[in-house]
């Protein structure tokens, strides 16, 4: 599932290297000038318009994007088998086999979320702080399609994947897996280019802290 607004080169790029894999592809497009349409096989595309009075929220999108990925594995012919559904930023270049790697480790180490690690490392302690260099990463992760997961849609932007973290601790965990690398082009870019993602990075921990009882890292 694509996240992506505005960034038209970059998300028709990665959608090539996941048809390249042969990865079913789902965009989100968030108002994007001009829509984003793909005419190929395994992509779909929804338009997503600006939620009426409400500022960019990254979180309802995944939450849509994660539904509607949902509600089409309940009704294909596998429905009864759990899947694996790969959370990408629209800038992000992955290695050749990425998703079936990240997929593969959730099946075979039990976990509930799967990232690119600089060395394997399974985390399945109580909830807690996470280090830095020990946390998935939130442009480019992979999730288990029935853990139940959502993001927390009152942290707009920031520290809604540390939540995510949190949430798969309370379930079978999570895994980063070393080997297959992600590159994002433009990290932060759309947010540097407005005016409000400083501010609203402070609101969003402090709903982290209030959830939680602890800074995220």
């Amino acid at each position: 599932m694509v996240l992506t607004y505005n960034r038209h080169s970059m998300v028709y790029d990665l959608v090539s290297e996941l048809q390249a894999d042969m990865i079913e592809t789902f965009v989100v497009d968030h108002d994007s000038t001009p829509p984003i349409y793909m005419n190929r096989a395994g992509v779909y595309v929804r338009y997503l318009p600006q939620w009426q009075g409400d500022e960019f929220n990254i979180s309802k999108c995944w939450n849509y994007g994660l539904d509607w990925v949902h509600r089409h594995h309940e009704h294909s012919a596998h429905h009864d088998e759990d899947y694996a559904v790969a959370v990408l930023n629209d800038d992000v270049r992955l290695q050749p086999g990425w998703c079936h790697a990240m997929a593969d480790a959730i099946q075979m180490r039990s976990v509930d979320v799967a990232s690119p690690g600089p060395f394997l490392h399974i985390d399945k302690t109580p909830v807690g702080q996470v280090p830095l260099d020990l946390r998935p990463t939130g442009s480019h992760f992979m999730l288990r399609g029935y853990s139940g997961i959502r993001s927390d849609e009152r942290m707009r932007v920031w520290y809604n994947d540390d939540d995510i973290w949190q949430q798969a601790k309370q379930g079978r965990g999570y895994a980063l897996i070393p080997g297959f690398t992600a590159e994002n082009l433009d990290p932060s870019g759309w947010f540097s280019r407005t005016g409000w993602w400083a501010d609203q990075a402070g609101r969003d921990r402090e709903t982290f802290v209030q959830k939680w009882g602890f800074q995220p890292w």
